[in-house]
């Protein structure tokens, strides 16, 4: 059990740590302000280490089969169409789980209306059709991928659209 859980952590610790560095030396090098509480913050990292590596665990074990499921089984049970439509809808879906876009929503209560009128009515009155319109664009990039990825087609060509 240690060596596994070791390898979980280590894994995080990979990707955690040179994106805190990063903004560690950006905060004291570029803006010049000094790190407050760093035993704060050295907690909080740690936090986000255990954390992460839990849940990806929890992805890995719970999640991850279906998907392995569905991506097997699905494109011989269905038509490209059929496969398509689901990958769009699965976009939009992931969209609305997307932790990124609930900060979004939570956001828009602090947006001074003086300020950022055009922000604040979007973010507080317009959020379900703001996220639908992520959502397509995911969905349809989704779609855009998976048909490149069949018809062995190159990646300039769309990104120059």
């Amino acid at each position: 059990m240690g060596p596994y859980c070791y390898t979980r952590i280590m894994d995080q610790v990979k990707a955690v740590v040179p994106l805190a560095a990063y903004l560690i030396l950006f905060q004291i090098l570029i803006l010049r302000h000094p790190i407050d509480s760093a035993l704060m913050l050295g907690g909080g990292l740690v936090a986000v280490i255990v954390g992460l590596a839990i849940f990806m665990e929890g992805l890995n074990t719970g999640l991850m089969p279906f998907g392995t499921i569905i991506g097997d089984n699905l494109p011989k049970k269905a038509s490209m169409t059929v496969v398509l439509i689901i990958i769009g809808m699965l976009g939009v879906g992931v969209t609305f789980a997307e932790p990124a876009i609930g900060a979004l929503q939570a956001f828009g209560s602090s947006v001074d209306v003086n300020s950022a009128p055009y922000l604040y009515e979007l973010l507080n009155s317009w959020t379900l059709p703001l996220v639908l319109m992520v959502g397509a664009g995911v969905g349809l990039a989704a779609i855009l991928g998976t048909v490149r990825f069949v018809r062995g087609w190159s990646l300039k060509p769309m990104i120059y659209c």
